[in-house]
């Protein structure tokens, strides 16, 4: 059964997004942990404006400057940028958010390409 509309590719996006304290978003879920703001784009959709959607639809966040990450990870393109403002207004799909410093991503349950994507966009 088809609903018509655009379909999700196998391509994930996602992004390292810094505040102006130099901590990271953390989008939280209950059933897979620790998450960075992105997600599935669109089959023919172009990477930065998925990325873009995702992010908006997860956060409520208009991203404008940021940049493509030295770092993949199987079908995920990772980027960095600085949070547009710290009012986030999270979809149904995640149960909490924190900023928190490198280390404590590195102690989180976060999955490790994340966390390699998380310490790249550091400088580590």
């Amino acid at each position: 059964m088809s609903e018509g509309g655009p379909k999700d590719s196998d391509q994930v996006v996602k992004i390292v997004l810094f505040d102006t304290d130099g901590k990271i978003l953390v989008l939280k879920n209950e059933s897979w942990g620790p998450d960075l703001p992105g997600g599935h784009i669109m089959v023919g959709e172009d990477l930065r404006d998925g990325l873009k959607r995702e992010v908006e639809e997860e956060t409520g966040l208009q991203i404008k400057d940021f940049s493509k990450l030295n770092y993949e990870s199987k079908n995920k393109t990772f980027y960095y940028g600085t949070v547009p403002s710290k009012k986030i207004a999270l979809s149904s799909e995640h149960d909490g958010y924190d900023f928190l410093t490198l280390e404590g991503v590195l102690e989180s349950d976060m999955k490790e390409s994340f966390k390699d994507a998380v310490k790249e966009a550091a400088g580590e």
